[in-house]
């Protein structure tokens, strides 16, 4: 209880009343109890919090009561409560309930003030009521609050951040704030746990906060980079808090709807044309499972241009009669480039020696034809290479600046003929099935 004599200002600024509790001796005020004794008195209460207190039996104002006409003379003493966060359900325009109580409102004002607030303590039960960055309370008082202390219960210099905190403790944080950038996409995560960008990307962090992020890329999408970080270590960025910090996490998606696991799975750890760059990392290249799901190819073309919607197919029931395709074939599309162009594509599959030409069907005659310039060992696959041209005999599509096409790598069916004699082969048949009889037959006569 504060009890305050005449031609007295009780001042109450960013203070914290939490799990206090009081008998109805005086009608109230498990927090606070503030009974002011003649007109001249006055009242401020600024940037303070109250937090679950009570009254044991009952009655108003549980976390504030204010007795403003102490003396009974129907004169209301001044009251100001200003940008004060209560955890009850305080009725500021009225002053008058459960929470708040002043007896006499009439020189009563407000403002700034909130109400069913959890100020979010650090530990309340431990005893510790620092406020978490995530607090409702804080950056939520008044500058102008008289007598504002030039410093929190720990000692640290109060306003920081531009606008001073309620209660007694003022939180010192910095801003972090995350950018995804690239053709590509994916989450960023923290620990401690707050950003999950996704969709909260900007957060607070105490000061000298370690915040360690991590990176998950989405299902077509390759994670290529950090930059802000102020150390990287297996894939994870690591920055300290101790001014507002912004870091970017780049994406990359190379388009062809084929997943970087299943590229980077390819040949040569993942480059299937060798040419030194992760097919993942490309657009114009592609590795993927052949159709059977057994082997690997590589599609790629050597103009730059983009490679969408890349599948491995079985042939169609209209394929070339007499023609295997040990690998089935292959869809895509060719995106990006100049109207009437011609793309320069390669195919790469394991070596089979039947596989001598690329079968494409003419889309003007209906036919399939072998459009192969150069079928090519190398190493251990063979390379197939061809020209599509946009609007040609080939392309697939009526999309000007596209092209889409759908063929395979393979060759005649091989046929096993039965052997046949010549002439001289059966001269020398005869000849020899004469000795053996002759001599079959001197045996058998020795015999007997």
């Amino acid at each position: 209880m504060i009890a305050l004599p005449s031609s007295t200002t009780i001042t109450l600024t960013n203070n914290t009343f939490s799990g206090n509790s009081a008998s109805d001796a005086f009608g109230g005020g498990g927090g606070v109890f503030i009974w002011m004794g003649t007109d001249d008195t006055v009242g401020r209460i600024y940037n303070n919090i109250f937090k679950s207190n009570s009254n044991t039996g009952g009655g108003n104002g549980a976390n504030l009561y204010i007795n403003s006409d102490g003396d009974d003379n129907n004169t209301a003493c001044s009251v100001s409560v200003f940008n004060n966060a209560f955890s009850g359900a305080a009725d500021f325009s009225t002053a008058q309930d459960t929470d708040l109580y002043i007896t006499d409102t009439t020189a009563y004002t407000h403002s700034g003030n909130i109400n069913n607030t959890d100020p979010q303590f650090v530990d309340e039960a431990g005893g510790d009521f620092h406020l978490q960055v995530t607090s409702p309370c804080i950056d939520t008082g008044t500058n102008t609050a008289p007598s504002l202390p030039a410093q929190d219960f720990d000692g640290e210099p109060r306003i920081s951040n531009g606008t001073v905190d309620m209660g007694a403790d003022e939180v010192m944080w910095y801003s972090l704030t995350v950018t995804k950038t690239g053709t590509g996409s994916g989450t960023v995560t923290s620990s401690p746990s707050a950003i999950d960008c996704g969709g909260d990307c900007s957060v607070r962090f105490n000061k000298d906060t370690v915040v360690t992020l991590t990176v998950t890329p989405a299902a077509n999408s390759t994670f290529t980079g950090w930059t802000g970080c102020d150390s990287v270590l297996d894939g994870e960025c690591t920055v300290t808090m101790n001014s507002d910090r912004a870091v970017t996490a780049e994406f990359f998606d190379d388009g062809d709807g084929v997943p970087p696991g299943v590229e980077d799975g390819g040949p040569n750890g993942g480059d299937g044309n060798n040419d030194g760059i992760p097919d993942s990392q490309q657009t114009n290249v592609t590795s993927l499972k052949t159709a059977d799901g057994l082997n690997y190819a590589t599609v790629a073309n050597t103009n730059g241009a983009g490679q969408t919607n890349v599948q491995a197919v079985d042939p169609p029931a209209d394929a070339p009669s007499g023609i295997v395709f040990p690998y089935g074939m292959f869809e895509f599309t060719v995106t990006g480039i100049e109207e009437g162009g011609t793309v320069h594509m390669e195919v790469y599959v394991p070596y089979d020696p039947v596989i001598t030409g690329y079968w494409k069907k003419n889309v003007n005659t209906g036919q399939w034809e072998d459009i192969a310039q150069s079928v090519t060992k190398a190493g251990d696959q063979i390379r197939i290479r061809f020209n599509l041209t946009d609007g040609g005999d080939y392309d697939e599509d009526v999309v000007a600046g596209q092209i889409t096409d759908q063929g395979g790598p393979g060759g005649p069916e091989t046929v096993t003929s039965v052997p046949t004699m010549t002439e001289w082969g059966m001269i020398v048949f005869i000849i020899l099935a004469g000795f053996m009889g002759v001599f079959y037959m001197r045996r058998r006569a020795y015999s007997l």
